[in-house]
């Protein structure tokens, strides 16, 4: 066990931390409150293992390997305490131990990227909150953690990348962080009890397939920050009734939303039809097209637009 460094006044504290440039774990004696305080600068990981089980997790050896070819590590039943800077300067993975692996506390991790595949496939941890630290989420990262049901996010993460939660079958609401910017392919495909995200309010970049087979989303309003918008976002999302597109989108790949059985409304926020969105229309019981209401007339005579007409109406105030 690391030393730490014990205090029995807050004074002697102030005078140590005068003294050096160096953080180290210390405790000391609030005098005011006579309670205990600590200062562990630590970067850890914890992980439960389960009860009379052994888990393996396999260190990356360097900043450009994605396959794990560093030494395996044994992990024994209870909490292990993985130190991160000491240890797995380049991270780890752990994702053959499918339920092994229990529990997941990054409360202490100090990184700014969750590795690529550090918890793919185990599918008995249930919960994860992403420190505030991190702001890259990486590919296949929860990939098939199909007992994870809460992702706490924190508002300082930008990218979510290819696979990172696909799998995850009992995410039911996805709370995202305000400052996210790309959700890369696959990001959550075939979550199946997701019903419900928000804070998509500075997305620039939606992937291929990002929410391919979410069969409980409803409703959809993308935001005006949303620049490119990747081709098969939506398909097979059957519970989907309804779509709000921005004007923002400079690249759409057609074919968002196939097999959404359930779309009756798509709602389109630019004053200029794009024939590009018509592929939506095709194989959706849509009843309601929503435009702007100065481009009404615009969308009813636009080439290929003109089949939908009578459903083109202005957005509702």
């Amino acid at each position: 066990m690391e030393n730490i460094k014990l205090f029995a006044t807050k004074q002697l504290r102030s005078n140590y931390e005068d003294s050096t440039r160096y953080v180290e774990p210390y405790v000391s004696l609030e005098e005011e409150t006579n309670e205990v305080s600590y200062n562990i600068e630590k970067n850890i990981i914890k992980i439960t293992v389960a009860q009379g089980q052994t888990a393996t997790i396999t260190k990356y050896a360097s900043n450009t390997d994605l396959s794990g070819t560093g030494n395996n590590i044994v992990l024994n039943e209870g909490e292990n305490i993985l130190n991160i800077d000491a240890d797995y300067p380049y991270g780890f993975k752990c994702s053959s131990n499918q339920d092994k692996v229990v529990g997941v506390d990054l409360k202490q991790f100090k990184g700014t990227e969750i590795w690529n595949y550090a918890f793919q496939n185990c599918n008995a941890i249930s919960s994860i909150t992403i420190p505030d630290s991190v702001s890259i989420i990486g590919s296949r990262s929860f990939e098939g953690c199909s007992s994870l049901s809460v992702v706490n996010f924190n508002n300082n993460t930008t990218k979510i990348f290819a696979g990172a939660f696909s799998g995850c079958e009992k995410i039911k609401e996805i709370v995202l962080s305000k400052n996210i910017k790309t959700i890369d392919a696959g990001a959550f495909e075939h979550c199946t009890s997701l019903s419900l995200i928000t804070n998509f309010d500075n997305l620039t970049l939606l992937g291929t397939s990002a929410f391919v087979g979410c069969v409980s989303l409803k409703k959809i309003v993308l935001p005006e920050s949303l620049d490119k918008f990747g081709g098969n976002v939506f398909t097979g999302c059957s519970s989907l009734s309804s779509v709000t597109i921005p004007s923002s989108i400079t690249l759409y790949k057609p074919n968002n939303f196939k097999r959404c059985t359930s779309l009756t409304s798509i709602t389109f926020t630019s004053k200029t039809p794009n024939s590009n969105y018509l592929s939506e229309m095709i194989n959706n019981p849509i009843r309601n097209i929503y435009v702007p209401q100065d481009a009404v007339q615009a969308y009813k005579t636009a080439q290929g637009w003109e089949s939908y007409a009578s459903m083109i109406k202005p957005i509702e105030q």
